[in-house]
This record gives C-alpha cells, sequence and structure tokens, in this order.
C-alpha cells in the first residue's frame, strides 16, 4: 500500500515487509532467518544489508545465499535519426560474468572466514524477475537487500528493483537503506 511504500523510501533503519498470506497471522521467528537471499549487485552500497544478515544467519545458524544477476548489456547503434539496440555478443559478456564470478568468490571468502555458512549463485537477464523467480524456486524464507529510497521522478528513471521485489514476489524483504555520503 501507499503508506507501506512511503514508510521503505523513507525510513533510514532496517525494515522488513511480509505479506499476509490467506488472512492468516504471519509469525516472525528463527525460521524467517534458515535462508535468506542476498541480491548484490557488485557495489559497496549493494552490500548494505550483509552485516545485517550475516548477523542473523550467525545467531540462528541460518544460510545466506548471495545472487548476482548478470544484466544483459546491450549496444545502441544510431543509423541517421534512428536508434537500434543490439544485444552484447557472448565474447562481449564474458568478462562481465568473470567480474561476478570473482566478486561472489571474494564475498563468500570473507563470510566464510566469519563462521557464517553462505553459498552463492549467478544468473543472467533482468535483475528483479531473477531475483524473485530464484527466491521462489529455492524457498528462501527471506530477500534482503539495499534501497537507495528513491522516490518520484528518481525512481521512475532509475527504476527499482527493490519496490518490485517488494511488489511482485511473494517472500518476505528486508530492506536495508544506503547511507548516502556526507
Amino acid at each position: 500500500g501507499s503508506v507501506a511504500d512511503k514508510v521503505t523510501r523513507e525510513t533510514h533503519k532496517p525494515i522488513i515487509v511480509i505479506k499476509a498470506k490467506d488472512g492468516g497471522a504471519v509469525v516472525a521467528g528463527k525460521e524467517s532467518c534458515g535462508k535468506i537471499l542476498v541480491p548484490l549487485d557488485g557495489s559497496k552500497e549493494g552490500e548494505a544489508a550483509l552485516p545485517y544478515v550475516a548477523e542473523m544467519a550467525d545467531k540462528v545458524g541460518g544460510e545466506l545465499v548471495l545472487l548476482r544477476v548478470v544484466e544483459n548489456e546491450s549496444h545502441f547503434v544510431s543509423a541517421g535519426e534512428a536508434f537500434s539496440q543490439i544485444p552484447y555478443t557472448e565474447e562481449e559478456m564474458e568478462p562481465l560474468r568473470e567480474e561476478a564470478r570473482l566478486y561472489l568468490a571474494e564475498m563468500v571468502a570473507g563470510l566464510n572466514k566469519r563462521g557464517i555458512n553462505v553459498r552463492a549463485e549467478r544468473l543472467e537477464g533482468d535483475p528483479a524477475d531473477e531475483i524473485i523467480a530464484f527466491a521462489e524456486e529455492t524457498g528462501v524464507d527471506m530477500v534482503a537487500m539495499s534501497t537507495h529510497g528513491r522516490s518520484g521522478f528518481d525512481r521512475w528513471t532509475m527504476g527499482s528493483v527493490a519496490t518490485k521485489i517488494v511488489h511482485a514476489g511473494c517472500t518476505k524483504v528486508m530492506l536495508v537503506r544506503v547511507k548516502e555520503p556526507d
């Protein structure tokens, strides 16, 4: 709803959005933290939820699943006044895939050193769609991710993976607002 949407955009504290199912009560307990999906985009800002979920997983013996979705990139080519979108070739996509693999390996190694049960997955496609599908297919208990809390024109022009996951997904979502630079 609009009130929940406004709260998620404007709060500076981590917030968990839980959709009620079949009109029944929703109970959040240790089972809510059994398997937590953490989508990462490769940026420091994208890692905002990691400290929170690492602590949760450590306390309840849960599992973190780090997910990096490599977007299918494309070139824009102009021909006169017309523009055409041409997908990257396999050779052009390979460095993006490798960067994602190395990034995930680094994240997993750091969390393993802390004794956190963690694994990583890499997918390709639209980030929001892939995250939603992965969460549903693997039965995660929660998706935990960062958000910029944008609204209005910025949200429309930049898009919002977090907003799409909250609205279209079917699992609990923890949103951690990215701290803006001073």
